[in-house]
């Protein structure tokens, strides 16, 4: 089956992405998911994925930034492989998709946060990324 990396825009790809997603994230709500998406704070973020034989197999969400340093990042927020696909190449693949786009948009860098150690041990030693700072975090109540 060939493989394609797509933009995620159409509805029917937007319901796979979100089951994909969900399986990174079990506590999204489905109708919340589809809502988000129009909210003016989307605008700068978009969904990427492969297909195979014309279904998701892998998705990423990425947050588009630039800082007040002028340094175009691309931020990977979210980046799942369905469970039983898992360990097979479609999560590198969707990353170099990814980088390639970042290189033809001219980014500076891509940046992900991971907490889990297996997701670290794919971005560092799978994908050559490196760890460069931690996260410290505070609720608005």
């Amino acid at each position: 089956m060939s493989i394609a990396f797509v933009e995620i825009e159409t509805t029917d790809q937007l319901a796979q992405a979100f089951e994909l997603l969900k399986e990174l994230a079990p506590q999204i709500v489905k109708a919340d998911f589809m809502a988000s998406l129009d909210h003016e704070l989307m605008q700068n973020h978009k969904l990427f994925g492969l297909t195979e034989g014309g279904r998701l197999v892998s998705v990423a969400a990425v947050w588009m930034l630039m800082t007040g340093l002028l340094e175009k990042i691309l931020w990977i927020y979210g980046f799942v492989t369905t469970e039983p696909m898992r360990s097979k190449g479609y999560g590198k693949k969707l990353l170099q998709e990814i980088e390639h786009y970042a290189q033809k948009e001219n980014f500076h860098e891509i940046r992900v946060h991971t907490h889990r150690e297996l997701a670290r041990h794919f971005w560092e030693d799978t994908v050559d990324f490196e760890w460069f700072s931690g996260v410290l975090r505070k609720p608005v109540r």
